[in-house]
């Protein structure tokens, strides 16, 4: 059996690394005894990887770097592996840029972590440790328990997986303080891609003001669907509707303007009451304020 963490370079994996580095003085802020610590996280890692989706923010690559740096003083690989779609490096702005789509489409669901993180990890295990059955250390916290589940693998698959923050009870907030307790050393964020549909406004917000060519990575993807939409639903038109067997529209074609019809966007996650904006009119709203606190 080997043990590996899985490393998003965000703040709860982190947490599990920094737990790791430093298991007695964890065990005594958790209020803990170190047996008991050793019990829902397991000593024996044989290694962590971070999987590069290649579009996380700068933040994250700088943590993750830093986990490297923090690995070779402990003994613990930090794999930084770069992900392959079918035999091909291919990033998932190169994803959504060749087929013209956003990470969460109407109809369909998030596949970014499995297809850009969870797969890649389990192929790259399989090919290090051909013989082994694997556990997966996942850093899922406390308050998320649905949330794991989506990390299961398939019954009978050689790779099982288990979450010690919930095991240990640890919300977002006792990860950040154990962080600091910890000394981690570098200013931990949360993990995502630029274009991560889920982020919020407050995000969005720190996005088009501190990283303008992450904005300008985000505004191109929707660009690019807002073309694509209407064509690939005009060759569906065109070419009499065809679908095959599962009900898909064919290669190439789309059932669906997605974008004109649906009103998909990029970044999905709004408020109650509100409309799914473009990313112009969030950049908008964003100028608008600032302006207004220029006049001020």
């Amino acid at each position: 059996m080997k043990h590996i963490l899985s490393f998003g370079g965000g703040v709860d994996s982190t947490t599990l690394l920094a737990i790791h580095f430093n298991r007695e003085k964890s065990a005594e802020l958790l209020g803990v005894s170190l047996e008991r610590l050793d019990e829902m996280f397991p000593v024996s890692l044989d290694a962590a990887v971070f999987s590069d989706p290649g579009a996380e923010f700068d933040s994250t690559y700088e943590n993750v770097r830093h986990a490297q740096n923090k690995g070779n003083d402990f003994g613990l690989a930090v794999h930084n592996i770069h992900l392959t779609i079918k035999g091909e490096r291919r990033t998932i702005t190169q994803w959504l840029a060749h087929n013209g789509a956003v990470p969460l489409m109407p109809g369909g669901c998030h596949t970014c972590s499995v297809k850009f993180k969870g797969d890649v990890m389990k192929v790259w295990a399989e090919k290090l440790y051909p013989e082994d059955d694997i556990t997966w250390y996942i850093g899922i916290e406390a308050n998320e328990t649905k949330r794991a589940k989506r990390f299961q693998g398939a019954k009978g698959e050689r790779h099982t997986s288990r979450y010690p923050l919930i095991e240990l009870g640890l919300t977002r907030e006792a990860c950040e303080s154990l962080l600091k307790g910890l000394e981690w050393g570098v200013p931990v964020h949360k993990s995502s891609c630029v274009f991560c549909p889920w982020m919020t406004e407050e995000e969005l917000r720190d996005m088009y003001f501190n990283h303008p060519e992450k904005w300008a990575m985000a505004k191109k993807v929707e660009h690019d669907f807002s073309v694509t939409s209407p064509r690939k639903y005009k060759a569906f038109i065109d070419g009499g509707s065809k679908v095959n067997a599962g009900g898909r529209a064919l290669p190439g074609t789309w059932k669906y303007d997605s974008w004109n019809d649906k009103g998909a966007r990029l970044f999905c996650r709004v408020k109650k009451g509100q409309k799914k904006r473009t990313i112009q009119e969030w950049e908008d709203k964003f100028s608008l304020k600032r302006n207004n606190m220029t006049k001020k």
